[in-house]
């Protein structure tokens, strides 16, 4: 197994707004690809950091689901990594390294992104509360969507926070 194939697999982290009811993902083409995106592999896209999942997101859902947080319309995030790496193997997964190389998502060197082309099961290991105080980095801009203010010096601190995760047992 090459090293990046085990880096792939040592941190394989999935976030979603809901809780999933379902736990068993099927590859899929994202509904909302970016612009130069591939638009052809159906895959279950992860991240090997969280800051990497909240970056992948599209901008309108962001904006959405930030506005959803700031608002107090929801408090919590939920964090999967997948429930049985040893079924995964090098065929499985595309790499940050090879989607960027590949040219499949542009900005999979920024998200750590990373592709698992089979069905998997997940396991719900974390959640996060969005605090009152962690509001301060979710700012309004002037087209009225909502995003995360990186423009405060602080902004590790919030990630900090975030990865300060409760753990499910």
């Amino acid at each position: 197994m090459g090293k990046d194939i085990y880096k792939a697999k040592k941190n394989l982290l999935h976030v979603s707004y809901e809780k999933l009811d379902i736990l068993k993902l099927e590859p899929r083409i994202p509904l909302t690809p970016m612009e130069g995106e591939n638009k052809t592999i159906p895959r279950i896209c992860f991240s090997s950091e969280l800051e990497g999942c909240f970056k992948s997101i599209p901008e309108d859902i962001e904006s959405s689901i930030l506005s959803k947080v700031y608002n107090g319309k929801f408090k919590t995030l939920y964090l999967y990594t997948v429930k049985d790496l040893e079924t995964l193997n090098s065929e499985d997964i595309v790499t940050t390294d090879q989607l960027d190389l590949k040219k499949l998502v542009p900005d999979a060197k920024k998200t750590n992104e990373i592709w698992i082309l089979k069905p998997i099961e997940l396991l719900l290991t974390h959640t996060v509360t969005f605090t009152t105080e962690m509001l301060k980095y979710i700012e309004e801009n002037e087209d009225g969507e909502f995003e995360f203010n990186t423009d405060i010096e602080d902004i590790d601190k919030f990630y900090y926070k975030l990865k300060k995760l409760k753990k499910i047992n």
